[in-house]
């Protein structure tokens, strides 16, 4: 994902843009809001990077399986908008 981010500019932009409104728009406690919020760019990355539609499923199904097996990880922002990253309620920046 990054090289694709780093070869396309206007990508990468759409990417930091979303990522920071995520940020900024979910509640701190809500970390599958934020994900699934950037479920559609993080989509569009990996098509652009050549993934097939069964590979992003694929990928998708493995995350759901993760997130069954760990606990909550928290990556949210701070009230700047900046990404801020903990784990679960200890993130408190």
């Amino acid at each position: 994902m990054r090289d694709t981010l780093r070869k396309d500019e206007a990508l990468g932009n759409d990417y930091e843009r979303i990522k920071r409104e995520s940020a900024k728009t979910t509640k701190r406690e809500d970390l599958h809001m934020y994900s699934v919020s950037k479920t559609p760019i993080i989509r569009k990355i990996l098509k652009t990077a050549g993934w097939t539609d069964g590979d992003v499923a694929e990928m998708e199904a493995g995350n759901q399986r993760v997130r069954r097996l760990l606990p909550e990880i928290a990556v949210l922002g701070d009230e700047d908008g900046e990404l801020v990253e903990g784990k679960g309620e200890q993130c408190d920046s």
